[in-house]
């Protein structure tokens, strides 16, 4: 079992760790890790994550940090500190760098039904454009021309409609989500979408267009037998009829249904906490 040490106050990444990851809590001196929630939720300035992120840093100690942050840049990484951070990018992710997915901060209380299939799919989206958010205004202007399917679109003024946490609106965000066969997922101001795990939280299938994208656990699962991702919106568009035109009812529930389960199966607290905990385990048998 990890042996961990918790060095600060509480906040998300102590509590998630000493809720979601099996472990008994060591002194300093015994720890397999040093759980290093230092950097506070939201940070992009690039100096003073690196500064953070090496504060305190012994040599001969193991560290793990969340980076919550719309931050893709490449950072100042020391071998011993393995980091979780949400937004990420191929070019410049290193080897102890690992996607953080958005966890929901609620119980999982969905019941999964599927969306049946129609004569045309309905694809959705409920946010914002801005200038940093050009696809994905392109990619729903690239659905909204097509005579071949139903769109489903609430497009936002701001950042939550300018009112984080307002139910109505959040109530909006997951019918519009629920009543989709499809939801459109590209990254925003970071690299990274909160959207994509909501989509698959709730048996629906997301797509979006990779912009040096970085999956969760790439390496174990094929994520082509999940959602929708390419290199352009017209290639996305094609590809989405393409499976359409070629899908049985049974075929359309079925890719939700497998949706449903890998959120259950790896992005749920719990689940990713177990992830979590062999990563670790093997990281830490790598050093060894």
């Amino acid at each position: 079992m990890l042996k961990l040490f918790f060095n600060a106050e509480n906040n998300f990444t102590f509590n998630f760790f000493k809720k979601n990851v099996e472990h008994i809590e060591v002194d300093i001196t015994k720890c397999d890790y040093i759980i290093n929630g230092v950097i506070p939720t939201g940070m992009i300035d690039i100096d003073r994550i690196n500064n953070l992120l090496g504060l305190n840093n012994i040599d001969n100690k193991k560290y793990v940090t969340f980076l919550i942050s719309d931050c893709e840049s490449e950072l100042k990484l020391k071998k011993n500190t393995i980091l979780f951070r949400t937004s990420t990018n191929k070019k410049n992710k290193k080897n102890n760098e690992f996607v953080l997915p958005h966890i929901i901060e609620e119980d999982l209380k969905f019941k999964f039904e599927p969306l049946l299939k129609e004569k045309k799919p309905n694809i959705g989206f409920c946010g914002y454009f801005c200038g940093d958010f050009t696809k994905r205004k392109i990619t729903c202007e690239e659905f909204k021309n097509s005579d071949s399917i139903n769109t489903n679109f609430i497009i936002r003024d701001k950042f939550w409609g300018g009112k984080p946490g307002d139910k109505t609106l959040i109530d909006e965000f997951k019918k519009n989500i629920n009543d989709s066969h499809f939801t459109i997922c590209n990254r925003g101001v970071g690299n990274f979408s909160m959207r994509f795990y909501e989509v698959l939280s709730m048996g629906r299938i997301p797509i979006l267009i990779n912009d040096n994208t970085c999956l969760p656990f790439e390496d174990e699962i094929n994520w082509n037998e999940y959602i929708f991702i390419e290199d352009n919106p017209k290639k996305l568009l094609d590809s989405v009829l393409n499976f359409w035109e070629n899908s049985s009812q049974e075929d359309v529930i079925k890719r939700q249904k497998k949706c449903y389960d890998l959120y259950l199966n790896y992005f749920s607290s719990n689940s990713y906490g177990k992830k979590i905990n062999e990563i670790l385990i093997t990281q830490k048998n790598l050093a060894d």
